[in-house]
């Protein structure tokens, strides 16, 4: 075989250059492809954005920012705190089981707390009430709710409160969310959230 035609012929070296062209598009392509769609994935995916409280003693649960950190004030009286606000006050939402009047408590209707947490804000010396908004709420779980703003030791604050009562037990419950008058809007879907998800497991 001489020299000349052992040398590869011209349209082979450039069909060789082509297909090494095409070959490293195609590559490039689909690294850049699949590095974007990793990119896209949630950080968090292990993180859940909301965690479930299960009361096995009161038969309730409820769900509950994760960032939020909860306590046992006392029996039937939990309280869970959230990250504190521009001023420094630390929006929180408290879950009360109370006994009905039949059981040695002081109520005989969720109605009748609903009153009574109201009159308290009306009389107590620290308290000034500014306005409020009472509802009825007819439907599975009768329920009244207050929305309120006052004024505690000179600082704005708004409270929702949710009353309603277990049928079978008579207890009465109480969900409340309190926040400055500023950042209540910024916290309140924690509350909605754990007044939707809140249920009887008894």
């Amino acid at each position: 075989m001489t020299e000349e035609e052992s040398k590869p012929k011209p349209y082979i070296q450039t069909l060789l250059i082509i297909s090494l062209f095409i070959v490293a598009t195609v590559s490039a392509g689909y690294i850049g492809y699949w590095l974007g769609t990793q990119e896209e994935q949630p950080s968090n995916v292990l993180t859940p954005a909301w965690r479930t409280y299960v009361d096995r003693n009161l038969n309730f649960s409820f769900m509950y920012p994760a960032n939020w950190s909860g306590e046992i004030a006392k029996e039937g009286y939990l309280i869970f705190k959230g990250p504190a606000d521009e001023t420094g006050h630390v929006p929180n939402i408290i879950v009360q089981v109370m006994r009905p009047a039949s059981s040695s408590g002081n109520y005989s209707s969720y109605e009748d707390a609903a009153s009574d947490m109201l009159n308290q804000l009306k009389t107590h010396e620290n308290y000034i009430l500014i306005s409020y908004t009472q509802t009825t709420v007819s439907n599975e779980k009768s329920a009244r709710e207050i929305v309120c703003s006052y004024s505690y030791d000179g600082i704005a604050l708004k409270q929702s409160q949710v009353f309603f009562q277990d049928p079978a037990t008579g207890y009465i419950y109480m969900i409340c969310y309190t926040a400055t008058e500023e950042s209540y809007p910024e916290y309140v879907e924690a509350y909605e959230k754990a007044k939707g998800s809140f249920i009887l497991t008894g």
